[in-house]
């Protein structure tokens, strides 16, 4: 019974994962956003000495 529960809890968080890296949530759509984002992190990263 436990082992089934572990199951369905790593299968919840496989599916959170999917819609975060797809950046689709139902009616809300992220994807236009992650290109700056992740542009302004690189460039905070490199420039905090993290790289």
């Amino acid at each position: 019974m436990e082992t089934y529960i572990q199951y369905f809890i790593i299968l919840d968080w496989i599916f959170l994962l999917i819609k975060i890296h797809k950046g689709d949530f139902f009616f809300i759509n992220l994807q236009h956003l992650y290109s700056p984002v992740l542009g302004f992190l690189t460039i905070f990263a490199i420039i905090s000495g993290l790289f």
